[in-house]
């Protein structure tokens, strides 16, 4: 599963450069914010490959991960549906949509699996 994590977070690295370059060469009303929202997606691959790689950890980075996979689920989710039910149709970003879900789920399920109590048993996120 981390491997499977890891290459999320790889594709979703490159998907987000990809964006933020268009959004920088075609520079439509907005692209600060499509530049601002491809660097968050940027840093929290980075820090789930952290964390799931050993180098990062503490209680403090495994929230701060939880909460942005939260994040990119939801704006994930978002993507999809704006795209799907809009009236100009993006196929890339209902594939970007997808991955970030993708990201996000394996990140959560990844912290709970990770998150033992001392009988073994795996403990709730929170």
């Amino acid at each position: 599963m981390r491997t499977l994590l890891a290459g999320a977070c790889c594709f979703t690295i490159a998907a987000s450069g990809w964006l933020a370059a268009m959004a920088l060469v075609l520079r439509r009303p907005g692209y600060q914010g499509i530049v601002a929202l491809a660097l968050v997606f940027v840093l929290q691959s980075l820090l789930t490959i952290g964390v799931i790689s050993g180098q990062l950890g503490g209680r403090v980075g495994r929230v701060v991960l939880a909460a942005g996979a939260t994040g990119i689920v939801a704006i994930g989710g978002r993507a999809i549906g704006v795209n799907v039910t809009g009236p100009h149709f993006e196929g890339y970003a209902v594939i970007i949509g997808a991955a970030l879900i993708l990201q996000g789920l394996l990140t959560l399920r990844s912290l709970h699996a990770g998150r033992r109590t001392t009988l073994g048993k795996t403990a709730p996120i929170w």
